[in-house]
């Protein structure tokens, strides 16, 4: 997942880019149609407000009344029930949440704490795993939630802001990614069952970014990549052994942001700029296959790709005067869904494409 912003904080990237990866071995085509949950908010009245929409259809995410900024900020399904998971400002303070089928529960944060936030949901069997953060003592400190009951992750005791941004179980683990600032630099590092280790990075002196994991069979994979210079280079770790993406000669950054890994093949997505424009690409145990999608640089999201028995299906979105316009390719073809509703601008942070 790559995000912009902490509210109220700190600015991460000028556009809008998430992306979750989702690989399964078995079962049916894509056909018919899949179903596009995405998570995010749209501007009503002057504020942004929780949402998310199926197949194009709003369902807004209920906060108490005199709320200010609302997101539903991740979202998954499980069973046929909708989680929502973000924050809501009341009193000028945002506060950590999530939605089980609309129904709304609070995070739970120290008393000393002001601000809060969540940035990646994940249910197993009825059990939700939250990750985010929340800001104590002057700095955003890093955690993660079971059902509501939160759990802090260390950071060496002379870090700065630090946040978890990822979280998956497996077998009985709660596997989280995310980063600390150390001085200047933003260092990036996962958590099992709360016990860090960081990531090695090629650059001292560069930031990276995690923005997704994979385990299997004990051996832990993250996506993510790192800055050179000005220059973002997409890549991949092994139980910590860097791999870089390949791009064309021509292309500037580039991105990954999740993995899984089926069978043995590691399945990467992401994009990169060429020129002036955002090609949407994924990679297969580091071949990349370019898609037909791009989009002119502006607001633009490509948030999810799911692979069944060898059709991959990449959706997205991007605003395009003022509305929030998606779409999903699928062997060659792109598809546009319907136009997401809204009074103004909106917000996608999230998707999920259920076949």
């Amino acid at each position: 997942m790559i995000r912009v912003t902490l509210p109220g904080k700190r600015k991460i990237l000028l556009i809008i880019i998430l992306f979750s990866l989702i690989i399964t071995a078995s079962g049916a085509d894509l056909s018919p149609p899949p179903v596009i949950y995405v998570g995010g908010s749209y501007w009503d009245d002057g504020i942004y407000k929780a949402c998310y929409w199926i197949n194009g259809a709003r369902r807004d995410l209920p906060v108490p009344s005199k709320t200010g900024n609302s997101s539903g900020y991740a979202i998954t399904v499980e069973n046929g029930e909708i989680y929502a998971a973000g924050y809501y400002y009341i009193d000028g303070v945002a506060k950590a949440c999530f939605w089980n089928d609309g129904v709304k529960k609070d995070l739970s944060i120290p008393p000393t704490a002001g601000e809060s936030t969540v940035y990646s949901l994940t249910v197993i069997n009825g059990t939700v795993y939250t990750a985010g953060c929340y800001f104590d003592g002057g700095v955003w400190k890093a955690c993660i939630w079971k059902d509501g009951a939160r759990t802090d992750l260390s950071a060496p005791p002379a870090a700065g802001d630090a946040s978890a941004d990822v979280i998956t179980v497996a077998n009985g683990k709660t596997y989280t990614v995310g980063f600390y600032n150390d001085g200047d630099v933003r260092k990036t590092c996962y958590w099992i069952n709360g016990e860090r280790t960081d990531i090695p990075i090629p650059s001292e002196n560069g930031d990276t970014y995690v923005n997704g994991i994979a385990v299997v069979s004990g051996d832990i994979y993250i996506a993510g990549f790192y800055w050179e210079g000005d220059i973002a280079k997409a890549c991949f770790w092994i139980n910590g052994i860097i791999t870089d993406l390949s791009v064309p000669p021509s292309a500037d950054s580039s991105y990954v942001a999740d993995i899984a890994v089926i069978n043995g093949v590691v399945y990467a997505a992401g994009f990169y700029i060429d020129g002036d424009v955002y090609k949407v690409c994924y990679w297969i145990n580091g071949e990349r296959t370019d898609t037909p999608v791009f989009r002119a640089i502006g607001v633009f999201s490509v948030l999810n790709i799911t692979v069944k028995n060898g059709a991959v299906c990449i959706a997205g979105a991007f605003n395009e005067d003022d509305v929030l316009k998606t779409w999903y390719w699928k062997d060659g073809v792109i598809t546009d869904l319907p136009i997401l509703p809204s009074s103004g601008n909106s917000f996608a942070s999230s998707i999920v494409v259920v076949p």
